[in-house]
Order: structure tokens, then C-alpha cells, then sequence
């Protein structure tokens, strides 16, 4: 339920993505967690988080400030830390606790007046990186439930230009889905994985590969036929689905796997 009190929006309870994109005033009250890319380009006002924030929070601000009660999740690497700040008050709204303030986002704009307070106690992760932890319980017995992320990777490109998608090579390239080392083996340390959509409706068996350059809770899988099986249909009213940060499950194969061919996917799951 959200209502609106001249020029300020309250949210009694959870929110979606893209909340305060582009804000450039007036002031939006969250009781409850956000989505991801809240405050997406925010250029002004206030965004109150009284929960948790997921992906993003904050991404390309320029000026404007979002406090966030709870822990955030996937923090946007474009903010740098000022200092720590007790019992804030803004826009005459008393927040009690201390708070992690950090200013951004320095990845849009050389010096942005954005001001991101998140609370000390949920969030010590962000200023002391060995305390960072994803959200409790996205492992369980015998799987994860991982933040998707795809894109194209240069030697994909080079097969796609060269009119060889439906070659060894390929698929080879595409049919593998990458996971940090301790998820991997959380897992088992499995040769092959199945990732399964949100909705539990469609699943693609891939190669699992390990790899440091991701943050824990998360997987990639080049943007492929493979990855298109299991990303969601929500478009954000965009025309083009979430090809970064929709969930997966990701489970161990643990019998013979069976990797199919870009021409077998369409045959058998499209055709």
C-alpha cells in the first residue's frame, strides 16, 4: 500500500525494482525492503529504506541522499566512504543509530553530491570486506539461489561473426556457467550444474566453471540461447527482459549430464 502526502510517497510495505529512479524531489518512504536500482539515477530528494536493499542501490546517483535500515546487498562499487555519522536527520526526519555514510556515485559523474547512508550494524561488510556476507541463506542443501548476471564475452563475439553458433565451439563457450570457489564447493565441486528459473519452470544443464572474479551469491552465463532458458520474461516495461539480476537455483548434476547444442534447444524446447 503507498500513499502520497503532497510531493511524499509511503510505502507501508515492500517495494519492487527501480524505486526513485531519476528523483529529483519530494521525498519517497519505504517501510519495508526495495528491489534492485533503487534511487537509479536519483538527481535529488529522499529515499527512506526501513529494510533491505538488493542490487544496486543508489547506481549513478548525482546528488540527493537514501538511508537504508537494513543490509544491503551487491553494494555499487561508484561510492566511496566519507565517515560515520549517529542519529542523522533529514528533511526534519529523525533517524535514530550509527550510520555508514558514503558519498557517489563517482562511476556517473567526477563529483557527485550523492549521500548514501546505510546502518553500521547490518552493513560493517562494506567498510571491512572480510565481514561481507550475502544475505543468510541463499545456500541450502544441495544448491544456491544465485544472482544471475550474462553478457557477451569476446570470444563468443568472434564465433557469432564468424556465422558458427552451432558449433562444438560454441557451446563450448556458452553452455558453462561460471560461480564463485566457495559456492562451487558448497555445491560439491560438480563438473556439471542445473540452473533453474525463479519460477521453477525451466531448467538448462551447464558447465560449471569456478571463478574469484564474482561475488558470492552470484553466477554468469554467457548471453546465449543457454542463459535465455532460465532468465525471466519481466521487462520492466522496457520490451527486453532482465538479462542482469534475475534469480537462479543452481543444483549439482550429479548423474551423466547431457549439454544440448544450441539446434537441440530449439527443437526441443522452442520447437
Amino acid at each position: 500500500m503507498a500513499r502520497n502526502e503532497r510531493g511524499k510517497i509511503i510505502v507501508e510495505g515492500n517495494a519492487g525494482n527501480n524505486i526513485g529512479g531519476g528523483l529529483s524531489g519530494g521525498e519517497i518512504i519505504i517501510k519495508g525492503n526495495v528491489g534492485q536500482f533503487c534511487g537509479i539515477r536519483q538527481n535529488g530528494g529522499f529515499i527512506y529504506i526501513g529494510g533491505n536493499a538488493e542490487r544496486a542501490v543508489g547506481v549513478e546517483m548525482s546528488k540527493g541522499d537514501i538511508v537504508v535500515c537494513g543490509r544491503i546487498r551487491f553494494f555499487a562499487p561508484g561510492f566511496e566512504f566519507a565517515n560515520e555519522e549517529v542519529d542523522i536527520n533529514i528533511n526534519g526526519m529523525q533517524i535514530n543509530g550509527e550510520f555508514l555514510k558514503f558519498v557517489g556515485d563517482y562511476a556517473i559523474k567526477r563529483n557527485p553530491k550523492g549521500k548514501l547512508y546505510a546502518l553500521k550494524e547490518k552493513n560493517l561488510g562494506l567498510i571491512e570486506p572480510e565481514l561481507y556476507e550475502c544475505y543468510e541463506g541463499y545456500r541450502y542443501d544441495g544448491g544456491i539461489k544465485a544472482l544471475l548476471n550474462t553478457g557477451s564475452t569476446v570470444v563468443q563475439g568472434e564465433i557469432i561473426k564468424g556465422g558458427k553458433k552451432f558449433t562444438e565451439k560454441y557451446v563450448k563457450e556458452c553452455a558453462v556457467c561460471y560461480i564463485h570457489p566457495k559456492d562451487y564447493v558448497h555445491l560439491g565441486e560438480p563438473e556439471y550444474v542445473n540452473v533453474i528459473s525463479e519460477d521453477k519452470k525451466s531448467c538448462i544443464t551447464l558447465k560449471a566453471i569456478p571463478d574469484d572474479s564474482l561475488q558470492e551469491g552470484t553466477v554468469f552465463i554467457p548471453r546465449s540461447i543457454w542463459a535465455n532458458i532460465v532468465i525471466g520474461s519481466y521487462t520492466e516495461s522496457m520490451g527486453s527482459p532482465l538479462y542482469k539480476g534475475c534469480y537462479v537455483y543452481v543444483e549439482p548434476v550429479k548423474e551423466k549430464a547431457e549439454i544440448l547444442t544450441a539446434e537441440e534447444i530449439m527443437k526441443k524446447i522452442y520447437g
